[in-house]
């Protein structure tokens, strides 16, 4: 398809404080909502602030040992540009500014309990933030009350049941719950309640969610190898993915939602399909993941650029569209195409 034809690989290099290129696996990618700034985990227990501008990564801010252990969620808080919170499977989320330096730890729970955080994700008008703990807990924090906490739920006993929760986009104040024995759960928060709303069938191991930026389906990826749509108009079952047999590791989607990024939990590259006919539009080449990472994607939308980890998940890469001079008539005139040919035009 047109729009993937030409697009241009790059690869970041991304070393430690002693300078050497780091190996250690990538976990996390995340672009924040204006796409000027990108953050990567790695098993390391580290996070790279990346600032984006002119097409490229530069400038990363690195901050070690964030967590006691890997961080695997990241949240962006919506009304700021460079604040985000994360979570790394230890008694607290941290709230970060842009520079590195923590704001805030936010005990889950209350101190004391020693319960686990393993998802962040704030409401997308910034108001609310959700926590979920490894024993199957959803708490609802007031950012604008000093991450106090509002009301929490139990949604299952089983440990590392939830995988993944998403928000809906605009509207409603009702968020997806991805359980790792299916299936997905539909609650609403309304005047600090939490009430459960429905329950989307026909995934039986769910992954990872995703919510079209335009609110017309959910998506939601398996260990099966299976990508499941439902449509938000009356939430059934619509149809399914089913062209690579390899776990689903990650989901993103450009930002009128046509088309679906899918990253893989290991054996085969990151892929891009149609979201209504289901047909494979482009493959990113050596974005299979490695033995100690799952494939991390991510669609910086406002600039359709595309994020992912590759080489073995060790290192990040991003593609763009190739600044083409034969696609741009003045840069032909500028550089003397239309006299000399494509293959002269540079020469000259």
């Amino acid at each position: 398809m047109s729009i993937f034809t030409h697009l241009k690989h790059l690869s970041v290099k991304d070393f430690d404080r002693t300078g050497k290129i780091l190996h250690s696996p990538i976990l996390c990618v995340s672009v924040n909502a204006v796409g000027s700034r990108v953050i990567n985990t790695r098993l390391d227990r580290s996070i790279r602030i990346w600032k984006f501008s002119s097409m490229a990564l530069t400038d990363p801010v690195i901050i070690d040992n964030a967590h006691s252990n890997p961080v695997q969620s990241i949240a962006w808080l919506p009304t700021t540009e460079t604040t985000f919170a994360s979570a790394g499977g230890d008694l607290v989320v941290k709230i970060w500014r842009g520079n590195g330096s923590l704001e805030r730890d936010v005990s889950v729970g209350g101190p004391g309990l020693g319960l686990k955080f393993t998802i962040v994700l704030f409401l997308p008008d910034g108001t609310l933030m959700l926590s979920a703990t490894t024993n199957g807990l959803i708490y609802v924090y007031d950012v604008l009350d000093n991450y106090s906490e509002i009301t929490h739920i139990s949604i299952t006993t089983h440990s590392g049941d939830i995988v993944n929760i998403q928000w809906t986009n605009r509207g409603h104040a009702c968020f997806f719950v991805g359980l790792s024995t299916g299936p997905i759960l539909i609650y609403t928060y309304d005047q600090g309640r939490l009430s459960k709303l429905h329950s989307l069938v026909g995934c039986r191991s769910v992954t990872c969610i995703l919510v079209d930026p335009q609110g017309r389906y959910i998506a939601a990826g398996s260990k099966e190898g299976v990508v499941t749509f439902w449509s938000t108009a009356d939430m059934v079952h619509s149809r399914a993915l089913t062209s690579i047999d390899q776990e689903i590791s990650s989901l993103s989607a450009n930002k009128d939602g046509t088309f679906i990024f899918v990253g893989y939990g290991a054996g085969s590259n990151c892929r891009i399909f149609d979201t209504d006919s289901l047909t494979e539009c482009c493959e990113i080449p050596t974005s299979a993941a490695g033995a100690e990472s799952k494939l991390a994607v991510a669609w910086l939308a406002s600039r359709n650029v595309l994020l992912y980890s590759q080489d073995l998940g060790r290192a990040l890469g991003y593609a763009r569209k190739e600044d083409r001079i034969e696609d741009d008539p003045q840069r032909k005139i500028s550089h003397g195409y239309l006299k000399y040919g494509p293959r002269l035009a540079l020469r000259n």
